[in-house]
């Protein structure tokens, strides 16, 4: 739960509150970008998304191993993506974020289902949008 609540201050006293489901799925591709797999996972539902995170996990790794400056140079691009939600449609305790990836003058156009559970927003799929 941890990862999914953004913290501040208050009055002095620290104000925590629980993402939004736009917001779980900028975390999460921001967290996947960076190589945060751990945050990640947090974010999502892990048994639908265990391709998905098992793929950029591989990814992370091979260029670790290969050349930790090129990952770092990786990660610092993609961190550095400009993410805007064009749409969300409402579908019972679900949501589709329709989004858009910006990173390097290239767009990219994608999709997210994310769900409720247990009062927490989890990233259930991610696709290329139609």
């Amino acid at each position: 739960m941890i990862a999914a609540m953004l913290s501040g201050c208050r009055g002095g006293e620290q104000v925590e509150q629980v993402l939004g489901p736009e917001a779980v799925v900028e975390t999460f591709c921001r967290a996947v970008a960076s190589g945060d797999m751990e945050q990640a996972e947090e974010l999502c539902d892990t048994v639908s998304m265990k391709g998905y995170l098992d793929a950029w996990t591989e990814t992370w790794a091979e260029l670790a191993a290969k050349d930790s400056s090129a990952l770092r140079i990786a990660a610092g691009i993609l961190s550095e993506s400009t993410f805007t939600v064009t749409d969300v449609v409402k579908d019972g305790d679900r949501r589709i974020i329709n989004y858009t990836l910006e990173t390097g003058g290239k767009t990219k156009n994608r999709s997210a289902v994310v769900r409720k559970e247990e009062g927490e927003w989890r990233v259930e799929s991610m696709t290329d949008a139609q």
